[in-house]
């Protein structure tokens, strides 16, 4: 744990960011806590899997990343799923998807002493990890 904050620190000095999609449920934590650290929107949205969504949601992320760094701490940590399926969200005659594999739930908080903040799913997408969005399902 010291070496990835370290590593993080580092990463804020040199204005480093990560390059590749995170290949563990760690390294994903890891890349999104070193883009938060280091201030850079540009790394952390590499974070999120936009593949299959439309305007709607990546306007609504924006919202929410531009809310997250406008913190003046942050707390990042991962938590499991509870069920398995993956869900199916339907919104106005509308149905929806994760665009990836489900596996965990990604927590971006204020701090640790507070609840204030945002819950993401991720999990892999070709071997890859990322937070999942919700996108349209393609009618036949």
């Amino acid at each position: 744990m010291k070496t990835r904050v370290l590593l993080a620190a580092l990463l804020v000095v040199l204005g480093a960011a990560p390059l590749h999609a995170a290949k563990s449920r760690d390294e994903l934590l890891f890349q999104i806590n070193a883009a938060l650290l280091a201030g850079d929107r540009a790394a952390f949205t590499r974070c999120i899997n936009f593949a299959g969504s439309d305007k709607a949601t990546r306007a609504s992320f924006t919202k929410i990343v531009e809310q997250i760094f406008r913190w003046p701490t942050h707390y990042v940590f991962a938590t499991d799923r509870k069920d398995h399926d993956n869900p199916r969200i339907e919104q106005g005659g509308k149905f929806y998807r994760l665009n990836g594999d489900w596996r965990f739930q990604v927590h971006i908080f204020l701090s640790k002493k507070t609840s204030a903040g945002f819950v993401f799913p991720a999990g892999s997408v070709e071997g890859k990890y990322f937070v999942l969005v919700a996108v349209p399902e393609k009618t036949p």
